[in-house]
Parts: structure tokens; C-alpha cells; sequence
């Protein structure tokens, strides 16, 4: 599990496996590098490098005290940051939630990194008024003095379906990420996603290709949202998992990674 100084601060990542294409995973709020664990075992398995970073504010990489420090494109410069470090050859730039916000952010100003996106419930879209009061409510809350483990357990059933195979493992593990991610971490991530840009109008630049994933019983980033990128996207390919929620990764570890699998044989194919 090794470190990295960049520009920005202390990276924590990991990096494990050879051969290509090199994958590289982007988690998902409020969560850490840890969260890609069945993807991981899995593709090294096969023979393929995967890396997956704790982006700033979680994990073991730096957690900046500021929000004004944390943002979409700040996340995206770490990413990038890191394979340029690496000197890996274009990566399979794979996100979920969050996670496919920075991917979006990079494949548009750093497309030179990418030879092919998995963006897994997400969106294009930044948050609308609605959204953005309520991760404005949740920063003044934990600015407060709120506990972590309040929003936590307030957010676990709008991130999990109600039927998943692996739903109560999944439980498990996205709450002991939310109850280490540091405060600093919660807020500032916040900040980040009320913040971001809408990547509608660069969708039709992306040239490489993408899979759309997204669990059908996905309330925060629905199968809409995931058509709209899909459809904005040249090329791109939707897959919906059955029985799944948000963090379709965790939640169905088996339909997802087999997804994954297929997408990365093709495009090695080609």
C-alpha cells in the first residue's frame, strides 16, 4: 500500500497486479480506495494492474482543513497527479458515484490519461437547488458538532437497495468507511460535489469507450440519470444490475465485476 507526495500533499493508494490495461479506481463519497476490494482481487486475478487512491479527505491520503481546498477538479488533478507519477500508459478510468465526477473532470481536461471510462451511478449533471441546500444542511450540521454517525445511518437507505445479494455485508462495510472518513473529509467533499460543474456539455467530446453502470433500485443516481449520460456519451453502453442500489460495486459484487470484465476483454480485444 504505498504513499505518494504530490503538489497538493500526501496520497495514500494502492497498487497491486500487472499487465494491461491498467485500471484505475476512483471511490465514491464518503468512502475510500477500499471500497474497489472485489473489483480488485478480481482483475489482479486475470493478470491486470489496478490503482485505486484515497483522494484527499480520506483514507490514509492528506485531509486538508479548509473546504475551499476540496473540489471536483481538485480531485481529478490528484488522479491525474498520481499516473503521471506512475508513468502508467492510459487507464481504465473506472468511478462510482463521486467517484464518476472526477472521472468526468479528467477525461475532459486530461483525455491523454484515458484509453476507456466505467462511470457507475452517476451523473452528468451538477446538483440542482435542491441538492445543494442539502449538502449545505449536512456541512452546517457537522460544523456543529453533529455526529458522523448520524448523517451515516440517515444516508445508508437511500445508498443500499432493499435486496441485493451481498446487502447486508454491504451495510457493513459502507458504514465503517463513513464512521472513519474525518470530518474535515465529510465537509469538504460536500463542498466539492454542491459545487461542481455540470458535465453535460462535454459529453459528446468523450472518445473513448465507456459502460454506464447503475443498480436499478439506485434512488440517488436513478437509471434516468445513468440513460442521460449514457445517450450524451458516443458510443457509450448502459448496463442496468438488477437487485442493486447506489453502491451497486459493494451491494452486487458479482453482476457488477462481471460487467466490468466483459467491458475490459473488449476493449483489450480491440
Amino acid at each position: 500500500m504505498p504513499d505518494l507526495e504530490l503538489d497538493g500533499g500526501h496520497v495514500h493508494y494502492l497498487d497491486e497486479g500487472g499487465g494491461e490495461p491498467v485500471i484505475c479506481f476512483v471511490h465514491g463519497f464518503p468512502f475510500e480506495s477500499g471500497m474497489w476490494r472485489p473489483q480488485l482481487d478480481h482483475l489482479v486475478g486475470r493478470g491486470h494492474r489496478c490503482i485505486a487512491p484515497d483522494l484527499f479527505g480520506f483514507g490514509r491520503s492528506d485531509v486538508p482543513a479548509e473546504r475551499s481546498d476540496y473540489s471536483i477538479p481538485g480531485y481529478a488533478d490528484q488522479v491525474a497527479g498520481l499516473l503521471d507519477a506512475l508513468e502508467v500508459p492510459p487507464v481504465v478510468l473506472a468511478g462510482l458515484s463521486m467517484g464518476g465526477y472526477v472521472a468526468l473532470d479528467l477525461v475532459h481536461r486530461r483525455p491523454e490519461l484515458v484509453r476507456a471510462m466505467v462511470l457507475a451511478d452517476t451523473r452528468a449533471e451538477a446538483d440542482n437547488d435542491e441538492g445543494r441546500q442539502r449538502r449545505a444542511d449536512q456541512q452546517v450540521f457537522l460544523t456543529g458538532g453533529g455526529e458522523r454517525s448520524t448523517l451515516a445511518e440517515g444516508m445508508l437507505d437511500s445508498l443500499i437497495g432493499k435486496q441485493g445479494p451481498e446487502r447486508e455485508r454491504a451495510i457493513r462495510t459502507i458504514r465503517a468507511f463513513m464512521l472513519a472518513t474525518p470530518v474535515e473529509g465529510w465537509i469538504g467533499a460536500l463542498e466539492a460535489m454542491r459545487t461542481r460543474a455540470d458535465a453535460t456539455p462535454w459529453l459528446g467530446d468523450i472518445a473513448v469507450p465507456t459502460l454506464v453502470l447503475v443498480g436499478l433500485d439506485d434512488t440517488v443516481t436513478p437509471v434516468a440519470a445513468a440513460t442521460i449520460l449514457a445517450e450524451g456519451i458516443p458510443g457509450a453502453e448502459l448496463v442496468v444490475l438488477p437487485d442493486v442500489g447506489h453502491v451497486s460495486n459493494l451491494e452486487g459484487p458479482d453482476e457488477f465485476t462481471m460487467a466490468l470484465d466483459r467491458f475490459v476483454d473488449r476493449i483489450t480485444a480491440t
